[in-house]
């Protein structure tokens, strides 16, 4: 018997198959290797920190079905970490993969990094170095996402936005390391 439409036109039956479809696996968390955020930190001067949390708390709002503004949790970064923490924990859990660093404490590095140095007058540089408090963090979001989604890729190559980035964000950053090299020696001489 061959079925046709509303209008008559006759339609072949396609066989439904018990296969199911390919499942896309989604990674929980932005990924990203420790050398690729490390470097891309460093050379923006920490601005990828800004894309790496907005993106982060987007894929947690999405997953977890919350309210919540990415943007401004980016932008509060040194405050809403303590609670991309606890939402790693529970992730962390649920997937079955063990914790192995104290992410309060990684957490609190990052404030501490984020604002000590300003207020302390040290300069640019060592705020410019909080991103290494989060580097537990970046770690266990890619142990998530090997477990949840282990065929996702793990962003560990550079793209030609990421080599632009380097490149300018790069020599930005050795220049400002530069004029703080000179500032100090001629504070001693």
């Amino acid at each position: 018997m061959q079925a046709t439409t509303s209008k008559g036109i006759a339609m072949e039956e396609v066989p439904i198959t018990e296969e199911p479809l390919p499942r896309l696996d989604v990674p929980y968390y932005l990924p990203v290797s420790l050398i690729k955020f490390s470097l891309l930190c460093l050379c923006t001067t920490n601005l990828y920190l800004l894309y790496w949390f907005y993106w982060n708390w987007d894929m947690i709002a999405k997953r977890k079905k919350k309210s919540m503004s990415p943007l401004l949790r980016a932008i509060f970064a040194a405050f809403t970490v303590h609670s991309m923490a606890r939402e790693l924990k529970e992730d962390a859990k649920e997937a079955g993969v063990a914790i192995d660093s104290n992410f309060d404490s990684a957490a609190g590095l990052f404030l501490i990094l984020t604002f000590g140095p300003a207020l302390a007058k040290t300069g640019e540089i060592l705020t410019s170095l909080n991103f290494l408090a989060l580097l537990p963090i970046v770690s266990l979001m890619q142990q998530i996402n090997n477990e949840r989604a282990p065929k996702c890729p793990p962003n560990d190559t550079f793209g030609l936005w990421n080599i632009f980035l380097l490149v300018f964000g790069g020599a930005f950053f050795g220049m400002v390391l530069m004029g703080n090299l000179l500032s100090f020696l001629q504070w001693l001489g």
